[in-house]
C-alpha cells in the first residue's frame, strides 16, 4: 500500500513549528504542491516572529528552500495578497 495514490486533495499547510531543515521543508510542501484532479490551488501558511530568537532563527535557515520551490523569499517585504504561488509541479517515474 506505499504506493497508493491518495485519496484526498491537501491543499493547505500550517506550519507552526521552528523547522530549518530544507529536507523536511522540501517534503512537507512538496505533499501541498503535488497535483490532484480536485486541487486548483496550494497555500502554504508560515507562521514565524522576527522577535524570537528560535523561530527568526529557523524562517531564515528554511528561506532559500521557499525561493528554490518558487515562493518570494519570506525574509523580504511583499505585498502577501498579491503572491500566486507556484503552480503544482508534474512529475513522471
Amino acid at each position: 500500500m506505499c504506493c497508493r495514490p491518495p485519496t484526498t486533495a491537501l491543499d493547505t499547510l500550517f506550519l507552526a513549528s521552528p523547522i530549518s531543515f530544507k529536507g523536511r521543508l522540501v517534503q512537507y510542501v512538496g505533499r501541498i504542491t503535488r497535483p490532484h484532479p480536485n486541487k486548483t490551488t496550494a497555500t502554504v501558511h508560515d507562521y514565524h516572529d522576527i522577535r524570537t530568537p528560535v523561530l527568526a532563527s529557523s524562517l531564515h535557515k528554511r528561506a532559500p528552500g521557499y525561493v528554490t520551490l518558487g515562493f518570494p523569499d519570506p525574509r523580504k517585504p511583499h505585498n502577501w495578497n498579491a503572491v500566486t504561488p507556484p503552480p503544482p509541479t508534474t512529475t513522471t517515474t
